[in-house]
């Protein structure tokens, strides 16, 4: 968060450099006028708010004159345009070429006796940002009108010391914004290098070594035969349980025999290593695999501050289980939907339109239940690591392709119970699951110290910036030079120069011409 100026100087009240005079930003300056009329030129260039980056006085991107449809207000090269629209996302900068831009943006002409590299630093001031909040109006589209933000208390300088100020700014945020923009480049190669972790795990490159020192380990393919007998073994007791007490036979569970996956489009794996589906991975108890309550089941006006957690879309993050964002149910419904149970160590994954993000249930949670864009999916814990199964998830590159491939749906995309339970996924031996797991967390906590870092150093930059703007209005950066012209000499020339635009005729608004055109 950048930080503010001192509240005496929100007032004004600090004590200015000699020389220097305090002034309203309306004595010195006002908004242009100019407007053009469509049809604009092909080649004519425009500015909108969203060609203008947050707090950063750059352009992002410009637009064509044949993009819009509407009356627009003309700049030309050195004027600086403020927008008025959310001034809290401070959207200032100095415009290097001639176009049109956004009626949102308020256009402030150059002039001879104002530096305007000065006046637009001073404008992305937090002081003015925090002015300008304090005194825009509207809710869905607030905005800041000039007859409100002229008001705002302006520093004043002579007109030689201003041309120094801007000059020392330039050269210094020049070297904050070189080092801001090395800091921003660094979460894209986070996420990159995230997401090859993952990759590397899920087709064994990241174990190489493991398995080279322990190459006694049962194969994958045995352990999936020894729990395939043990299954039918448990369920064949259970069988004859149920016969000898009279009662139904219990229900077949529906992964007892592991489903056969084709290798056909799948890659090679490590020697040891198989092929299992998502339905052959999870406990052959019943409801292992389970969305949340659809329709009338559980209606979103149920939902209350207090209660049994019920778990949305907004609790799994990628990776992780959040309590961001909470809904809750009654004691009472939560007994209506209990076979919705989110347990210890299930894995969640989101179904419906943000796909794929998984996250392990805690083991402390609380007692909760998943909600219908949400299924759980509860492993079998002597087959797979549930932790194992959610990288699998989220970052194995052929169960991501076949995941996005299965996707249902334009306006809600989503993947259903069957496409989930199909999925392939790459089965390590279960020791060697629990070493990939420990290297994928021991790489990811160095790698969230790196984040961490840079976050701090990004916030630390945005700071120094505003510290910066701030020493440059105490007049603090450059020294004083008594030999400049005085102020007040200045500020009568820019009155002087203002009454004689006045006398102007009134700009009438032109058709479009390439404003290239004009001086």
């Amino acid at each position: 968060m950048a930080e503010p100026f001192p509240e005496e100087e929100i007032a004004g009240a600090y004590e200015l450099p000699e020389g220097w005079i305090w002034t309203k930003l309306s004595d010195i300056i006002e908004p242009s006028k100019e407007k053009m009329q469509p049809p604009f030129n092909e080649t004519e260039k425009y500015i909108g708010l969203e060609h203008i980056g947050s707090n950063t006085s750059r352009i992002v991107g410009i637009g064509k004159g044949t993009d819009v449809k509407s009356t627009k207000n003309c700049f030309y090269k050195g004027d600086v345009l403020y927008g008025k629209l959310r001034p809290y996302l401070n959207k200032t900068i100095i415009i290097d070429f001639n176009g049109i831009c956004s009626t949102d943006l308020i256009v402030f002409r150059r002039s001879d006796f104002l530096e305007n590299k000065y006046i637009m630093r001073f404008l992305s001031t937090q002081h003015v940002v925090s002015f300008a909040n304090q005194n825009m109006t509207g809710v869905q589209h607030p905005r800041i009108s000039f007859e409100r933000l002229g008001q705002v208390l302006f520093p004043l300088p002579p007109l030689a010391e201003q041309h120094r100020i801007a000059a020392k700014l330039e050269a210094l945020l020049a070297q904050v914004n070189a080092a801001k923009d090395h800091l921003a480049a660094v979460p894209p190669i986070i996420k990159r290098f995230r997401q090859s972790v993952l990759a590397t795990a899920c087709s064994g490159r990241l174990t190489e070594d493991w398995r080279r020192e322990h190459p006694d380990v049962e194969p994958a393919s045995e352990l999936l035969k020894r729990i395939r007998e043990e299954r039918i073994r448990r369920y064949t007791d259970e069988c004859q349980k149920a016969k000898e007490e009279g009662r139904r036979k219990p229900k077949k569970p529906k992964n007892m025999e592991p489903q056969e996956v084709g290798a056909e489009g799948l890659p090679e794996l490590p020697r040891r290593w198989a092929w299992a589906t998502v339905q052959t991975i999870a406990s052959p108890n019943e409801r292992s695999i389970q969305s949340g309550p659809f329709g009338s089941n559980l209606l979103h006006s149920e939902f209350q501050d207090t209660g049994v957690l019920a778990i949305g879309i907004d609790n799994v993050s990628n990776g992780k289980f959040s309590l961001g964002k909470e809904h809750r149910i009654s004691l009472e419904k939560y007994e209506e939907l209990k076979k919705y149970t989110a347990r210890p160590y299930d894995v969640l994954i989101t179904v419906m339109s943000t796909v794929g993000r998984c996250c392990v249930v805690p083991e402390d949670i609380e007692t909760a239940i998943v909600t219908k864009h949400v299924y759980r999916i509860t492993p079998d814990g002597e087959l797979t690591n549930p932790y194992f199964v959610m990288n699998c998830l989220r970052g194995c590159p052929i169960v991501i392709k076949k995941l996005f491939g299965e996707i249902q749906g334009v306006t809600r995309p989503g993947i259903n119970g069957k496409i989930l339970k199909n999925l392939p996924i790459p089965l390590p031996p279960l020791p060697e699951q629990h070493a990939i797991v420990n290297r994928i967390e021991t790489l990811f906590r160095r790698i969230n110290e790196v984040e961490e870092r840079v976050a701090a150093a990004t916030s630390y930059a945005d700071r120094l910036t505003q510290s910066i703007l701030a020493k440059a209005f105490r007049g603090e950066l450059v020294p004083q030079d008594p030999d400049d012209e005085p102020v007040s000499v200045l500020l009568e020339r820019i009155r002087k120069e203002r009454t004689e635009l006045k006398k102007k005729k009134k700009p009438q608004k032109r058709r479009s011409k390439t404003l290239s055109d004009f001086n």
